[in-house]
Order: C-alpha cells, then sequence, then structure tokens
C-alpha cells in the first residue's frame, strides 16, 4: 500500500542505497543505484536456491522459475498491463529489445518505399537500428524537430509504418505527451491496429512517473531494469496483442521450441518465442524487488518528489549565468548543460575528485546533442529519490569552484 506524502522521511531513503555513503551520486539517468532489498534479494538467490529456470523439476529451479515468472506479473500489474493488451518479454537489455523489434518488423511488415519517423530527441537505441533497417529495405527516414500532437499530425500518412518516439529524454529532461500522440494514432484509420507501429522508449520514465500501457496503447514499450533500482542485463519489453501477426523470433535456441526435428521447429507461444536461450532470472528477480520498494513508497510520490527536486535545481542554476542550462524552465529530472569555455568532460572530472558524480559527452544522443548545442558536448545532472538538497547545493558549490579555476582567463 502506497505511503501518504507526508509519511515518507525522504531523508533517511537515501540510507536504503549502501553505496551512497560520502558521494553525490547525480547520473541516475544512466544507471540507478540498487537498495538493500534488491542486494539482499539477489543474495538470497545465489544462497538459497539459483538454478536455471523452465529447466529442471528439482526445487530449486521450480523455485527460480517461480519467481522469474512472478517479476512479469508485477512488471505488468506495475505499468497497468491486462492479459488482453498483450504480453511482456525479456531480454538482454532495452538496446537488444529495441534491435530485437527493428529486426522483426523489417522481416514481417517493411517493404520498399514505407516510411518510417523518428525524432532528434532519441537514444541511439531507438534511432541506429531504424536506419539501418532503411537502408537495408530502401525505406524513408524522417526525422521529427518537435514532438507534440500538431507535428504528428502534419508529418504521419499512409506510408508511415512505424513512429519510433522516447518518452522522456535523457538530454532535455523533457516528457513528451505520448498519450496524446497514441490517441491520435489509434484513432486513424489508415494508421490504427498495428497500421502503423509504435514504438516507445520508456527507459527514462519508467519507475519514475505513472506509466498505464492499457491506456497507452502502444504497439511496443520498451525499458530497462537497471534504471529501476534493479541489477543489469534486463530489458524488458511490451507486444499489444494487436500486432501479433507481425511477431516473428530473431533470435533461436534453447527454451522457446515446443519441438525440434532436423530440418523445422515449433515455436512456443507467446512471449516465450522471444526469450531464446537462458535469461537474465538474476535481473528479473531484482526487478521485482524493486517495483515492489517503489510501490511501498508509491510512484505518485516519487514523481512528486523529482519534481520538487528538479525545481530546487532550476532555481539554484538559473543564478549561474554563466551556465548554458538546456530546457531550464521545463526540465524534469534531467539537466543538461555547457559552461563556455570549458569542456564538458572537465567539468565532470573537476567535480569527480570532490565526490559530486555527473555526466559528460553527448549521452547516447549525437544528433540531438549537436542540434541543441552546436556540436558541443554537454554535462549532464540527473536525479533521483535517494538525491536531496544537500546534494544539489554540493553540486552547485562544485560548479563555482570548477568556473573559478578552469574558466578562461
Amino acid at each position: 500500500m502506497n505511503k501518504n506524502r507526508n509519511e515518507i522521511i525522504w531523508k533517511d531513503i537515501k540510507s536504503d542505497f549502501p553505496i551512497l555513503n560520502n558521494v553525490t551520486y547525480l547520473d541516475s539517468a544512466s544507471t540507478s543505484q540498487k537498495p538493500t532489498v534488491v542486494i539482499n534479494k539477489i543474495n538470497e538467490l545465489y544462497t538459497k536456491y539459483n538454478a536455471n529456470i523452465h529447466r529442471g523439476v528439482y526445487i530449486f529451479s521450480e523455485k527460480t522459475t517461480a519467481e522469474y515468472e512472478s517479476s512479469k506479473e508485477k512488471v505488468k500489474k506495475f505499468l497497468n498491463i491486462s492479459d488482453a493488451s498483450g504480453y511482456i518479454a525479456y531480454t538482454l537489455n532495452a538496446t537488444y529489445a529495441l534491435n530485437q523489434i527493428a529486426r522483426m518488423m523489417e522481416e514481417t511488415y517493411l517493404n520498399e518505399g514505407d516510411e518510417i519517423i523518428c525524432s532528434i530527441y532519441e537514444h541511439h537505441s531507438n534511432f541506429l537500428p531504424w536506419i539501418e533497417v532503411a537502408k537495408r529495405k530502401h525505406l524513408n527516414l524522417k526525422i521529427l524537430y518537435e514532438v507534440n500532437i500538431e507535428n504528428i499530425k502534419k508529418t504521419l500518412n499512409r506510408k508511415t509504418k512505424v513512429l519510433a518516439l522516447t518518452h522522456f529524454s535523457n538530454v532535455t529532461g523533457d516528457i513528451f505527451d505520448i498519450g496524446e500522440i497514441l490517441d491520435y494514432v489509434n484513432n486513424t484509420e489508415y494508421l490504427n491496429n498495428g497500421k502503423c507501429i509504435t514504438v516507445i522508449d520508456g527507459t527514462q520514465a519508467v519507475g519514475k512517473i505513472k506509466i498505464d500501457i492499457d491506456k497507452l496503447n502502444p504497439s511496443f514499450y520498451v525499458f530497462s531494469a537497471h534504471k529501476v533500482f534493479s541489477p543489469t542485463g534486463l530489458g524488458v519489453y511490451y507486444v499489444n496483442k494487436n500486432i501479433e501477426n507481425k511477431i516473428k523470433p530473431v533470435n533461436y535456441g534453447g527454451d522457446m521450441v515446443n519441438h525440434v526435428e532436423t530440418n523445422s521447429c515449433i515455436l512456443k507461444e507467446m512471449p516465450y518465442m522471444l526469450e531464446a536461450g537462458t535469461q537474465n532470472y538474476e535481473s528479473a528477480i531484482g526487478l521485482k524487488s524493486a517495483i515492489e520498494y517503489i510501490e511501498n513508497i508509491g510512484i505518485e510520490n516519487v514523481e512528486e518528489r523529482l519534481k520538487v527536486l528538479s525545481d530546487y535545481l532550476r532555481k539554484k542554476v538559473m543564478n549561474l549565468d554563466y551556465i548554458n542550462a538546456i530546457n531550464i524552465e521545463k526540465f524534469f529530472d534531467v539537466l543538461s548543460f555547457s559552461i563556455k569555455g570549458i569542456h564538458s568532460h572537465d567539468i565532470a572530472s573537476f567535480l569527480s575528485e570532490r565526490n559530486v558524480f555527473i555526466r559528460a559527452g553527448y549521452h547516447c544522443a549525437e544528433p540531438l546533442v549537436s542540434y541543441i548545442n552546436h556540436d558541443e558536448s554537454l554535462a549532464r545532472v540527473s536525479l533521483h529519490i535517494y538525491n536531496d538538497f544537500e546534494d544539489i547545493d554540493k553540486f552547485i558549490d562544485s560548479i563555482q569552484d570548477c568556473y573559478k579555476y578552469l574558466k578562461i582567463k
């Protein structure tokens, strides 16, 4: 049951994350830290019942399998995915999931002359696979520079077969109105019911804002477990049942078949046909624990806390006139910035010496960073619920020192 906001002692949240002693971690858009409950769950797995899933009739295997399957049920409940709506499939990471999706659509649906639309805001993982598919199949790839319903209505047409969008930019901190966009697609005759495949990258959104997949009704929705307080090595993707006829495995091997002969095989039903080989059950089990941790706090409370921290960071940064802050008026949770004359890597290195950890570079979104910052890389701060006002104050103090010592004389 979700806690009342006033019952949460936010300063105590940090103590749930043992790695955060004496460091200011501001790189959660890259990966989140892990709470003790998740670490303990993984330790329990490896000390109490570890065995491969779906392969054994002994108690360890049955226990691990049950935990793995209950993880999927937890994800479905957390994101409001009904059995009638679609499936949850696990794979190596979100990048791999997005590549799988692109390959499936290449093999089963896309034809020469079709159109793919991506936004300039995409992480490379939701951009590069579509570039390669477009090259191989001689497709038209269009780039949206503004993600809003007006631009969507002007751009989508009868040739549009894929619309690939991020829910939440890892560079600008924009949360796009994916609901409004998907509602338009799902209610337009020449786009709906899987005619236009909608691929939503939710890697920055899941665990930070409330998401209702049944209401959104995308074709695919993808996220990474490691950004939701879980171990690395697990990508999660939702597959809508209305495109089931377009689903075909791109990887083959153990545990995704019911029967194999020397020249053919009979595949398992969805979603298991998409899960060839041993899946990362460790991360799956950790993800269940992580979601339970978030549920105990309440996803609405998480979102509200991140708004409060974002507003505090916004106010502090706006007082520093030498910082070029991207989307300073509207950003949520993620703030990218530059300082004239100081390379982003030098900023990050300087702060690291003070145990303040931020990101620097192109953030796997080079077309976007080049577009908004004239080919210059950006430093980036990203927050989570284990951060507090003191973390932000230390970041600001360190930035002031950085500017003092490294600015152009």
